[in-house]
């Protein structure tokens, strides 16, 4: 599946692919979505400022919505009434600090 594809139930799946990067030495591999060392942000910290951000935007319940971050990959389940919402919830989702990718399990109603 690529980045940014429909699976067959219906639900988007959008994550950061991985590319490592290769130095002289194996302390100098890493990948580009990681942040330097004793930079990362907390899950917890992650899924606060998701809320936060989600809560800006119109027609969006966030209590309709369940957010889990596991090593900076937010996913997120609920029901939305159109594709447009979808699309701004993960839109909004990806600019938040930390997030390395997102995972919508948004099922649209209709």
């Amino acid at each position: 599946m690529s980045a940014d594809e429909k699976s067959a139930g219906g639900m988007y799946r959008r994550t950061a692919p991985r590319v490592p990067v290769t130095g002289p030495g194996p302390e100098l591999q890493a990948t580009p979505s990681e942040p330097p060392a004793g930079t990362a942000r907390a899950d917890a910290e992650i899924t606060s400022d998701a809320k936060t951000r989600l809560e800006q935007l119109d027609d969006v319940d966030v209590a309709d919505l369940t957010l889990r971050c596991t090593d900076g990959v937010i996913s997120v389940r609920g029901r939305v009434a159109d594709e447009a919402r979808a699309t701004a919830i993960v839109a909004a989702l990806e600019v938040v600090a930390g997030v390395r990718g997102v995972e919508s399990q948004l099922h649209v109603e209709g």
